[in-house]
């Protein structure tokens, strides 16, 4: 339709709204698929409805004022994070029905026109429609159909999606249809404005977050019609090199070479360089440098525009610290700062273990430095005596495998659970992306490292999770190569009925580099860490639990020996082969007999 009744459309139908319809109805977005809400609407069949679907776990309601108020309430006592729009009518409900005949009389000149670029609905997906005013009232009226007209532009061949809006509040459930959907390419996501941020500098950095994803993006035209001159740059008349000219390691060597000149053991560790004994004392002391230049996946973890070292990396720098010291539980960690990463230079990073005390548990301490304060000072060690340059981040407790905690600080003990048993019984579901969301309002800024957050639910103060690294990740990981390194992503435990006294550990070891390929790793420990054996060549029920495991961390068995293949790891090749070979020659053998 022409620009004019478009315009006739916005105003004349706001206008009715605001004199027929404001004032008795309301809204809200429930984080939970529509199924799972129509289910939940039962108690309010002639009060409430389904507004829109705008994602796989993004639905929105709409009816009566008060019922829209108790049906939020109901959600929140359950768990599921709802919140009312604000708003003060209810679009797409039977009370839209009210200024049917007036809209007809007021649209009525509307003229529908062949669009000149392809024009989707949400309220007939897949279909062509006149946008005449009967349309525009049916707009009004009916339920947004948003996720399935998104579905019908991936399957069109769509891969860019753009949310002209005051902030954006689709670009998630877009974002999950399209990693839903195999389309076999890359789809781009992003929006235009943000809350706080509705200026010209905030559009630019989205189409430029669009155009570095391939979007093209006219930025003559652009600079042009704001006043502002450009200039071509030129490119380098060769291709552009990916080795470092220059030498990046000191004259003393690399690996176990330059930690021995040191007086260190070398650390095969992302984060950690190296470690040493002090003289005279049972204490260990391992030292490592972290920055955006050597980590860069980082920077997808931020509170506020600052970038900080994610919990579970302290984490895995206590393990870390734990295997050298011969305490490899962690006991106890607890933050006391966050760990700052500048946008230039790094930060020098102490782990300290304590020696062990009458119990064999060990104390742990980490400190860190900007680099700028570490060649401060005379000689370069450091500030001037009397300053405390490091910073206390965290602190705890390791124990060696076996020590049990004292019966008062055991706590009490979680429910047991079987790994065929998933999601566990009585766990209410929680849509993640109302976890983002809830973020997103908190400041985190989560990017797509640690977007991996696929399943979620509750039950009685515990929580069961899926995650796993999302597919563009991965494929960038595995064109990238291989660094075999360990850094800790995820684990998920599984208790088979027959071993109740075994946990079948899982681990998905995710990138700490680029450079890293993920890899799977299992191991059977029992309920106090200790190792019982391996998995991979045990038993069919063993195998059986594995699998499962690696199934739900969305691993398939092809994937991992796929992975292994291509890197020539030869031992971990036989070790999935002999896995294989066990589980389908005992498939049909075992299975039967022991249920």
């Amino acid at each position: 339709m022409s620009l004019e009744d478009g315009a006739r459309v916005v105003a004349l139908r706001s206008q009715v709204i605001g004199r027929v319809l404001a004032g008795a109805g309301g809204m809200a977005s429930v984080a939970l698929p529509a199924g799972v809400v129509e289910e939940r609407l039962s108690g309010w069949l002639d009060r409430l409805g389904v507004a829109a679907v705008n994602g796989p776990g993004i639905t929105v309601v709409s009816g009566d004022a008060d019922a829209v108020g108790e049906f939020v309430t109901a959600c929140e006592q359950d768990g599921v994070r709802a919140r009312r729009i604000p708003v003060d009518y209810a679009s797409h409900s039977a009370q839209v029905e009210a200024v049917e005949a007036e809209l007809a009389v007021l649209l009525a000149p509307v003229v529908a026109r062949e669009p000149e670029i392809p024009f989707y609905s949400t309220v007939e997906p897949g279909q062509r429609v006149r946008t005449d005013a009967g349309y525009w009232y049916r707009n009004l009226r009916s339920r947004v159909r948003f996720a399935e007209t998104v579905g019908v532009l991936l399957a069109d061949g769509f891969g860019v999606f753009i949310e002209a809006s005051a902030h954006p509040v689709l670009t998630i459930g877009i974002q999950e249809l399209a990693d839903q959907t195999s389309t076999g390419r890359d789809v781009v996501v992003t929006g235009t404005l943000r809350k706080g941020e509705g200026g010209l500098h905030r559009l630019w950095t989205s189409m430029a977050e669009a155009f570095v994803q391939g979007v093209p993006v006219d930025w003559k035209a652009t600079y042009t019609a704001h006043g502002l001159t450009t200039r071509r740059v030129d490119l380098p008349t060769y291709p552009f090199q990916r080795r470092h000219y220059w030498a990046e390691t000191s004259p003393a060597g690399v690996g176990d070479v330059a930690a021995a000149r040191f007086g260190m053991t070398w650390q095969e560790h992302p984060f950690l360089g190296g470690a040493f004994r002090p003289a005279g004392s049972g204490e260990v002391l391992l030292a490592g440098r972290l920055s955006l230049a050597t980590h860069a996946w980082m920077t997808d973890h931020a509170v506020s525009g600052t970038t900080l070292l994610p919990g579970t990396a302290f984490v895995e720098l206590a393990l870390q610290a734990g295997s050298v010291a011969g305490c490899p539980m962690v006991e106890e960690l607890e933050l006391r700062a966050p760990l700052v990463l500048p946008e230039r230079g790094g930060v020098q990073l102490q782990v300290r273990v304590a020696d062990a005390d009458e119990s064999g548990r060990r104390r742990v301490s980490l400190h860190a430095q900007p680099d700028e304060l570490a060649v401060s000072g005379a000689g370069g060690l450091g500030a001037d005596e009397g300053e405390a340059p490091w910073t206390l981040h965290a602190v705890g407790v390791l124990a060696p495998v076996g020590v049990r905690r004292p019966e008062e600080d055991s706590g009490p003990a979680p429910d047991t659970w079987s790994g065929a048993a998933w999601p566990p019984a009585g766990a209410v579901p929680v849509e993640p992306t109302a976890l983002y969301e809830r973020f997103a309002e908190l400041g985190y800024e989560y990017g797509e490292v640690f977007g991996g957050l696929r399943s979620l639910w509750r039950r009685d103060g515990e929580v069961f999770a899926e995650v796993r690294l999302p597919g563009r990740v991965v494929a960038r990981l595995e064109r990238a190569g291989a660094n075999k390194q360990r850094p800790l992503w995820a684990s998920t435990g599984v208790k088979d009925p027959a071993y109740p006294d075994t946990l079948y550990v899982t681990e998905l070891v995710a990138p700490n580099t680029v450079n890293t390929m993920p890899e799977a790793t299992l191991e059977a420990t029992d309920d106090h860490g200790e190792i019982t054996g391996d998995t991979i060549s045990g038993t069919y029920e063993q195998a059986r639990a594995d699998l499962d495991a690696l199934e739900r961390l969305g691993i398939s068995y092809d994937d991992v020996v796929q992975v292994l293949e291509d890197e020539g790891v030869d031992k971990f090749e036989a070790s999935w082969n002999d896995l294989l070979k066990s589980t389908q020659a005992e498939l049909e053998r075992l299975a039967p007999s022991e249920g």
